[in-house]
């Protein structure tokens, strides 16, 4: 089992100066002041062929050209241009002054303006709020898009955090938490469910990002472990195992690391079709604390450290805007 215990008040804080020092920028789509709808969020878990990986950056919905929004520049920097043999992966890239990159990707290449090219012809700085271009025409179901990315030299972040404004207010939702044999896709029965030996905690999370229209991952998702005192008349919960989030930075995780982190197999398997079933099964013991291990993380609960009786696991999700969504689940430990 591993615990991670929570950071003292004066990690917390630095932790909040952190966030409050870190440079922003505006959307990249029309109107750049306003949150638009994300159809795939960063560090979602994607499978379309091969194997799982995990999803750089966020899909801002938006009608393609020519009668669609404008894409702007959220920074100055200068710029490079990828054309595509497949018309629909062409892209703009904007270089910053302070190392920071941005993306737009599925830019169609008709639109891209004059300013754009002869920035890039000519070597010369764009300047920030500038039209670059339009989205795309995406051939499947609809789901026309800017693929927008924001990297850095220590790996590619997640661009939530740093959109302005990012006032989305619907919280994301902890859907199901299931209990598994370790790294087995067998399933502990019951109700509550009764488990023994080293057990994995699987949690169905979802969230909307300023839409109804598409379900995405969450940004971290944390679990505690509670054990029941009964006292007399009374009961109450006593914590007794926690985790940290299981991203521990903004940073997007080792693609190998997805297959791992999310359940792909039946009864619960994951799965990111845009165009049909979108559902996350995070398998939260195998996150940070467990270095994205699966045969490492679990919850250990014949080591000693847990004596049989009820439990309840508290999953906690949250997104970028600072929004939260839990959910409790009793089990009874009988080793």
């Amino acid at each position: 089992m591993f615990s991670i215990p929570r950071p003292a008040s004066g990690a917390i804080l630095v932790g909040l100066l952190a966030l409050a020092c870190v440079r922003t920028n505006p959307w990249p789509v029309e109107d750049v002041a306003a949150g638009h709808p994300v159809g795939n969020s960063s560090r979602e878990f994607q499978q379309y062929s091969g194997a799982p990986y995990y999803h750089g950056g966020i899909d801002v919905r938006e009608p393609p050209a020519p009668n669609g929004p404008w894409l702007r520049s959220v920074d100055s920097g200068t710029v490079g241009i990828s054309y595509s043999a497949n018309p629909i992966y062409h892209g703009v890239i904007l270089d910053t002054h302070d190392t920071i990159e941005f993306g737009y990707w599925h830019v169609d290449s008709a639109s891209i303006t004059a300013a754009v090219l002869d920035a890039w012809n000519d070597g010369t700085v764009l300047a920030r709020n500038v039209r670059m271009g339009q989205i795309v025409d995406w051939p499947a179901c609809g789901f026309h898009h800017v693929h927008f990315y924001r990297t850095r030299p220590a790996g590619e972040t997640d661009p939530m955090v740093f959109v302005r404004p990012k006032n989305e207010t619907v919280a994301p939702g902890v859907n199901e938490i299931a209990f598994a044999q370790n790294a087995t896709d067998t399933y502990f029965a019951g109700t509550p469910p009764g488990v023994s030996g080293d057990v994995d905690i699987v949690a169905q999370v979802s969230d909307q990002i300023f839409t109804a229209g598409h379900i995405t991952g969450a940004y971290d998702v944390s679990y505690k472990i509670q054990r029941r005192i009964k006292f007399w008349f009374f009961q109450f919960w006593w914590t007794v195992a926690s985790s940290d989030p299981i991203f521990p930075s903004t940073l997007k995780p080792a693609d190998v690391t997805a297959a791992t982190v999310f359940q792909t197999a039946a009864p619960r398997s994951s799965s990111s079709n845009y165009c049909g079933t979108e559902s996350y099964f995070y398998v939260l013991t195998n996150g940070n604390p467990a270095a994205y291990n699966d045969a490492a993380g679990f919850w250990d609960t014949d080591g000693g450290a847990f004596s049989n009786g009820r439990y309840r696991v508290r999953v906690v999700a949250r997104d970028a805007s600072g929004n939260s969504g839990t959910r409790t689940q009793e089990v009874d430990v009988a080793n």
